[in-house]
């Protein structure tokens, strides 16, 4: 199999414009985390680490006009600009661009903000990257909270291995904006001082932002000795609720599962683990759960959190690349803010800067729709790591659209025959739908209706096949959820009317279609949301491909759900080793453009 080298990395952030400005901050315990007095973000003072815009555009004047670009821009352009002009000779036409984040350009929808609407669409993101460099490949925009970055590593790893690129570049950042600050206070997650993980004192995140990224290559050229690998992924739904960690950790410990079981190690071999560590009740106690279950008491972890924050999209990716930092430098480093145990298991918190021989790695995130991901680096490479479990070149065509279902012209198209009575509006028709399918599920009607057309379209096949348990969800559409958040921007706009609520946040981020989808078909599998200006059909089928031939996964569902302005169109695909129509790219484009007029 290939070998995924981490060639360089780069980060912006509050503690400095490189990734070596931000280890030393991190080796001296210096914080990027600092009291704001800001009232375009909150009436009261608040902490957060925050990039100084000022000596963001003069770093950014070296390579661009700042002027022309959002302060998110600068960022991701920056970071992108450090490794590709450290790669002169990269080959472009064999190099990827993974794009991660969760909100981008949000303040496009703040009409106080210069920042054309257009922007607050996440794909617009890599388009931005791209025509900057002029790279030749479009780029594939990553969406699933805050693991963003880390599952943005994984996938980028399989594609690799899969023979799609040679290199490919993963980007990840996000911004402390109003949207993002008055969503988590709404559900009273911010700390009113510097977050403290996994303490006992701890009383909440602290907001952060930040922007990364690696080079990850199968060139082994770019390899050396004591380069870092990527030897393991997994990724894994909790199944459980959409906001709140699975009490039991389950999500992320068939994550970490499968990670090791990818990189054929053991839990004794991991030398640190780098987890997510928010600082917040549940996600602190569920992360010391889940390493208790999978035997990792005795490896030390920090979080990260006490320097950067949460800096959402970005954090899983800057936290890859310290990571991969403190093995290359035979360095642990400390988890800032920690003062006494919180947790109901004894993981073994490092608390200050320590020198160590390391070789193995774990990397873990977890976020809003039960996602979670796990990744396993190594200094060094041994040959006997890399072997999938399944057959690794199967026959061409061997997979096939087994099934798949409309929901477009208001109405459901499914085997060529129409079900539930036509309605312009998308509220009577799910609910006309929902009658029609005699569906009785409570927890639909609370739902955004991006959700509720996932569920509808999902309850479809599942009614009409036998769906494995490890099948995995991979989804695209143009709008992420605009749709809600544009209510989420309303309910924020007007001062004097303020009411964000956490009812509406919650689904404020397009991968929690993902997280209900699961929890109704009790699916702990791999999953992913990509946001694309069209239906990308290659996209589809060569990331399913990769999890169907990896054994990742027995079947996927994979498909479009899009919604914006109550115009909506939902196609959902059955992918397995029956059926009649071969899972190609020419296929998928076939069924989505059929006409049903």
């Amino acid at each position: 199999m290939k070998k995924i080298v981490i060639a360089d990395d780069q980060i912006i952030s509050p503690l400095g414009f490189s990734s070596e400005e931000n280890i030393r901050a991190i080796k001296n315990k210096r914080s990027g985390i600092k009291k704001h007095s800001d009232k375009t973000l909150s009436k009261n003072d608040f902490y957060a680490a925050r990039i100084d815009e000022g000596l963001l555009a003069k770093a950014f004047e070296e390579i661009g006009n700042p002027q022309a670009f959002t302060k998110l821009e600068q960022m991701f352009l920056l970071c992108a600009h450090k490794i590709l002009d450290f790669f002169p000779n990269l080959n472009m036409e064999k190099t990827g661009l993974i794009v991660s984040t969760t909100k981008g350009n949000i303040d496009g929808l703040n009409p106080d903000f210069s920042i054309p609407n257009e922007k607050a669409k996440l794909y617009e993101l890599g388009k931005t990257v791209q025509d900057f460099f002029g790279l030749p490949n479009r780029p594939i925009t990553l969406s699933n909270a805050c693991i963003s970055g880390g599952l943005a590593i994984a996938i980028g790893k399989r594609m690799l291995e899969s023979e799609k690129f040679e290199n490919i570049l993963v980007l990840g950042g996000d911004l402390v904006s109003e949207f993002t600050f008055s969503g988590f206070t709404s559900f009273q997650a911010i700390s009113g001082e510097p977050c403290k993980p996994f303490s006992k004192n701890r009383t909440g995140i602290t907001l952060g932002e930040a922007a990364a990224a690696v080079l990850l290559s199968s060139n082994e050229a770019l390899q050396k000795p004591d380069s870092i690998f990527v030897v393991g992924s997994g990724s894994a739904n909790d199944a459980n609720h959409i906001s709140g960690p699975s009490r039991t950790g389950e999500g992320l410990f068939l994550s970490i599962q499968k990670a090791l079981e990818e990189a054929k190690t053991t839990a004794e071999k991991i030398d640190f683990i780098s987890p997510h560590g928010t600082g917040t009740t549940f996600n602190d106690e569920m992360e010391a759960i889940a390493f208790s279950r999978a035997s990792l008491l005795e490896s030390p972890l920090h979080s990260l959190k006490g320097f950067y924050g949460h800096t959402l999209g970005a954090s899983a990716l800057v936290e890859t690349i310290i990571a991969a930092r403190s093995l290359q430098n035979d360095e642990l480093y400390p988890s800032l803010g920690f003062d006494e145990l919180g947790v109901s298991k004894p993981v073994k918190i490092q608390k200050e800067l320590e020198n160590k021989k390391l070789k193995t790695a774990l990397k873990t995130a977890s976020g809003f729709g039960g996602c979670n991901v796990a990744l396993v680096l190594q200094k060094g490479f041994e040959p006997e790591t890399f072997s999938f479990p399944k057959e690794d070149n199967p026959k061409e065509g061997k997979w096939k659209i087994q099934d798949f279902v409309h929901l477009k012209n208001s109405a459901l198209f499914y085997r060529e025959v129409f079900r539930g009575k036509p309605s312009n509006d998308l509220k009577t028709f799910a609910k006309q739908l929902y009658s029609e399918l005699q569906m009785n599920y409570p927890k639909f009607h609370k739902m955004d209706d991006l959700c509720k057309l996932g569920i509808l379209a999902s309850e479809v096949l599942y009614r009409n096949n036998a769906i494995s348990s490890n099948t995995a969800l991979v989804l695209t559409n143009n709008a992420s959820s605009l749709e809600t958040d544009e209510k989420h921007q309303a309910s924020i706009a007007d001062k004097e009317n303020y009411f964000p609520s956490p009812a509406v946040f919650v689904y404020t981020l397009p991968n929690i279609v993902l997280g209900e989808i699961s929890i109704k078909h009790d699916l702990k599998s791999e999953q992913a949301f990509f946001v694309s200006e069209k239906l990308d059909a290659e996209l589809l089928v060569d990331y399913s491909e990769t999890l169907l031939k990896t054994g990742k996964a027995e079947n996927v569902i994979c498909g479009w759900i899009d919604l914006h302005k109550s115009v909506y169109s939902v196609f959902l695909c059955l992918i397995s080793q029956t059926g009649d129509i071969s899972f190609t790219k020419k296929n998928l484009e076939k069924i989505y453009n059929q006409n049903y007029e």
